[in-house]
């Protein structure tokens, strides 16, 4: 576990309300998680924590998906929410293996007070945790705020939905969900998150420069610049 202070005038004294989840998007219902546990935090004097797992063992490792953002990206994103602390785990066999009890104690060890989580949030082994479990679990140290779904034309603001929009070249519905347009990061040349995209021709922004590119086969076809960019995603166009 790496805990990271963001915040250096927060008294190390102080409890904590938190989120917690992957927030592999940081989208807007990652973002309404956020929101409300630093007003929770601001109400009740306490200090702001979010919570996540390391996305290279949670998912590369654990179900062999691509993520939407690469690890360095998704700690900058929650990095700049405005939080006191940020809190990353990794997802390895001991904690695959920790019971729920176990996880809530866990948390109860870190100075965690209050938890802001979603309406579907489970923990511990096999997911047996869940929202009217964690008072219990906590050993009624951890009170609990639930937030309800959260909708964008009826449909739920997910990862995995905005991953589906993405697969169907829909970018524009996939940066609503997000709350801004999405962006892959190439390094060395190489971007794994490519794949993600339909084929096709794609309105872009490469390092603020308006472009076109094609994506073929989980590849850029028609990228000729700098081993390291940033391709913004607008629309597809083909």
């Amino acid at each position: 576990m790496r805990i990271i202070d963001l915040n250096p005038t927060s008294s190390p004294s102080k409890c904590f309300c938190a989120t917690i989840g992957i927030f592999e998007g940081v989208h807007l219902a990652h973002q309404a998680l956020i929101e409300e546990c630093k007003r929770i935090a601001k109400d009740q004097d306490l200090a702001s924590c979010i919570i996540t797992f390391n996305l290279q063992t949670s998912l590369a490792k654990v179900t062999n998906q691509i993520p939407l953002f690469d690890e360095e990206d998704k700690l900058l994103r929650l990095s700049n929410t405005g939080v006191d602390r940020l809190i990353v785990i990794d997802f390895d066999e001991n904690f695959k293996t920790m019971s729920h009890q176990d996880f809530m104690m866990l948390l109860t060890k870190n100075q965690i007070r209050h938890l802001v989580v979603g309406f579907d949030f489970t923990y511990g082994f096999n997911g047996l945790g869940n929202v009217k479990t964690i008072l219990e679990d906590s050993q009624g140290k951890i009170k609990a705020t639930i937030i309800p779904k959260k909708t964008i034309n009826d449909q739920k603001i997910g990862t995995t939905q905005i991953k589906e929009y993405l697969a169907l070249g829909n970018i524009e519905a996939a940066n609503q969900l997000l709350g801004f347009p999405y962006y892959i990061k190439i390094q060395g040349g190489q971007a794994p998150q490519v794949s993600l995209l339909r084929n096709g021709k794609y309105q872009v922004l490469i390092n603020k420069a308006k472009q076109m590119i094609t994506i073929q086969n989980g590849k850029l076809v028609d990228y000729h610049g700098e081993n390291t960019a940033t391709i913004t995603f607008f629309k597809q166009l083909e």
